[in-house]
């Protein structure tokens, strides 16, 4: 099982939240549901709100779960519809300020008190940056 978001700034979120400094790229991959092959069975797409709807994270990230019943590599199933993106990771804090200031962020997205504490601590952080502590 794989999930996705349907929003791109979401899924810049989770590829950027993730890069650690010194590193070269973050990467978000997109799947093109239109070129999914008609004879692929292996691929279940759940996106339906009602399967959803209990499921509060997948809410606010915007979630599509897709389920993949192969024993090849995803990508190698996927191939014909996954495009993916690089994206330099030396633009992680800009890209993280912007996405914060939009309210996508760990407390949105996660909603827990875990998540406004993780959201806190960025914040703080960017803070002691900016005035050179």
């Amino acid at each position: 099982m794989l999930d996705w978001t349907e929003s791109p700034y979401i899924a810049a979120f989770f590829a950027y939240s993730g890069v650690k400094p010194g590193t070269g790229h973050a990467a978000i991959y997109m799947l093109d549901r239109q070129k999914l092959p008609d004879d692929l069975k292996e691929v279940i797409i759940i996106d339906n709100e009602v399967l959803l709807a209990h499921n509060r994270g997948a809410i606010y990230q915007r979630g599509v779960f897709l389920r993949v019943r192969t024993t090849e590599s995803v990508e190698t199933v996927l191939s014909p519809a996954l495009v993916k993106f690089e994206l330099d990771a030396t633009w992680a804090d800009a890209a993280l300020t912007q996405l914060d200031e939009m309210t996508i962020n760990a407390t949105r997205l996660f909603g827990d008190l875990d998540a406004a504490a993780r959201t806190v601590s960025w914040r703080e952080s960017r803070q002691g940056e900016k005035h050179g502590n």
